[in-house]
């Protein structure tokens, strides 16, 4: 598969292209941001726990202990890194930490309350992807619905 996968990396580089050979075989891990609302994270973890998604939950991280119990529960490792705008740059060397010794390849933002940094979004150099589903950037910070009612 490896001299396969590097004949067609080059073929492409020939035309141009820049190409990705994956596995379809490899499930990459992931990790769960979290703070303390639940809905998208169950969301998440029972597609999960129903063999919906091609890849595996790895550990939550949260600012919060509201969902220790149950992300346990769940059997996921909880990691609880708070984050205060003094602390953030070392709350996200923490964070960072961990994804490295979960191997994780990917991060979802469930609700995740907290904006991640230029830099720690450099040095993890995966893909991190945000199902929280506020009005950002047009309505910034808590309570983004009553705000969009306000301007209106």
């Amino acid at each position: 598969m490896a001299d396969e996968a590097a004949a067609f990396v080059a073929f492409a580089a020939g035309l141009g292209m820049t190409a990705r050979v994956a596995s379809s075989a490899h499930r990459p891990k992931g990790a769960i941001f979290v703070s303390a609302a639940d809905h998208c994270f169950h969301d998440l973890v029972l597609r999960w726990k129903a063999g919906e998604f091609a890849g595996d939950f790895a550990c939550v991280i949260s600012n919060h202990t509201d969902l220790a119990g149950i992300a346990r529960g769940y059997g996921l490792p909880f990691h609880h890194v708070p984050v205060t705008p003094g602390t953030k740059s070392e709350a996200e060397a923490r964070q960072l930490a961990i994804l490295r010794e979960a191997g994780v390849e990917f991060a979802i933002l469930a609700r995740y309350m907290q904006v991640l940094s230029g830099g720690f979004l450099e040095r993890f150099g995966q893909s991190v992807i945000n199902i929280h589903h506020s009005f950002l950037p047009a309505f910034a910070g808590g309570r983004p619905y009553h705000q969009a009612h306000e301007r209106a």
